[in-house]
Order: C-alpha cells, then sequence, then structure tokens
C-alpha cells in the first residue's frame, strides 16, 4: 500500500512539473510587423531591437504573430516596454495594449518608467495549442515593446528585469576584443 502511495505522488507531482510553461516571444520576431518598425537605435542600452510604433500621430496597424502553448490554464502576460517620454512629465506618448487572441489585456502599456522593464500586462485563461498574439497601437506615437512572457508559473518581476544582454549598458563584463559587423573589416577581424 505503501509503495502505491509513493508510485501515486511521484505521478502527481511529475504531472505538476510537466505542467510548467513559461513562452519568449521576441516582438522583432512576430511573423507580420503590420504598421510597426523594426527598432534597433538603442541596442547599446538594451540589448536587443524591438518593435516601434512610428505612425507621426496615427495608430498603426497591428504587428501580429502566434504561439502555442503545450498545456492549458491561467496564464500570467508581461511585456517588456518603456515609457519613453517619462523623463518630460506624466503624459505618455507612446500607448498600446497586448492582444490575444482578439482580448485586450490589462491597462494601456507604455505608460509606466522610463527605463525598459518587464510590466504585467495580465493574467488569462488559454486552452492549449495556437493562440495570436498582436500589439496594438492607440496612439501612433512611438509606443515601443521588446518581448511577450506568457507563464502558467509565478515569475518574478525581478527576475525578469535583469539585464538580458551582456553588451547592455551597465554590464560588468569585460572582453579583449568585440567585433561589430559581418562587412570586410568585421569578418578579416573575427
Amino acid at each position: 500500500m505503501k509503495t502505491k502511495n509513493l508510485l501515486a505522488l511521484s505521478l502527481a507531482l511529475a504531472a505538476c512539473v510537466a505542467r510548467a510553461e513559461t513562452i519568449s516571444v521576441e516582438c522583432e520576431a512576430f511573423d507580420d510587423w503590420g504598421g510597426w518598425v523594426n527598432d534597433t537605435q538603442f541596442m547599446d542600452q538594451m540589448g536587443s531591437p524591438y518593435l516601434l510604433a512610428h505612425g507621426l500621430g496615427r495608430p498603426v496597424a497591428d504587428a501580429k504573430t502566434s504561439f502555442a502553448l503545450k498545456e492549458g490554464g491561467a496564464y500570467t502576460v508581461w511585456a517588456r516596454t518603456r515609457n519613453w517620454t517619462a523623463n518630460w512629465g506624466e503624459l505618455a506618448a507612446g500607448i498600446f495594449s497586448v492582444v490575444i487572441d482578439g482580448q485586450a489585456l490589462g491597462e494601456p502599456l507604455g505608460t509606466g518608467e522610463a527605463d525598459w522593464r518587464f510590466v504585467k500586462v495580465g493574467t488569462l485563461t488559454l486552452a492549449p495549442g495556437k493562440h495570436a498574439l498582436a500589439l496594438h497601437d492607440l496612439t501612433g506615437f512611438d509606443g515601443r515593446c521588446d518581448a511577450i512572457v506568457l507563464s502558467n508559473v509565478p515569475v518574478s518581476e525581478s527576475r525578469l528585469n535583469v539585464r538580458l544582454h551582456p553588451f547592455a549598458a551597465g554590464s560588468d563584463k569585460s572582453y579583449d576584443l568585440c567585433v561589430v559587423g559581418g562587412g570586410i573589416g568585421g569578418i578579416c577581424t573575427a
């Protein structure tokens, strides 16, 4: 009897572990950027290109992609973004929403702090299988989004907001040589 109970407990624990799922979607890898553009100008500060909704005051077409889940359940959604006008006042210019399967989640994004950081967008219940993901621009004034993370297990905000790239500004790593570019000079140097 004791062996059966241990076996049942082991299987239950294994099932719980198998259900843990966290997915990261880099926005520059979206299938369709819509009216958003791939912006690389701050790679030295944040370590990654991102999508920018540059519509000169007119909202741009949604950036769209899809993702697949192995497990169903409640997923918390995070977006790496920033309020690029936060240094000049409380008014946020680049506001956008994250949309999953046609449903806008939480409050609009791009309204928080000036620094790049993951912001909790909301929680929703998703079935296993393929889902649609979109960035919906609300202002046309340079909304910015680097990545979307979905997880059905608790994720620490501080863990998400560590520097993601070794060459991002403020990195304490040192290198003897860094080759930037794949032109003739870069290839010869490498």
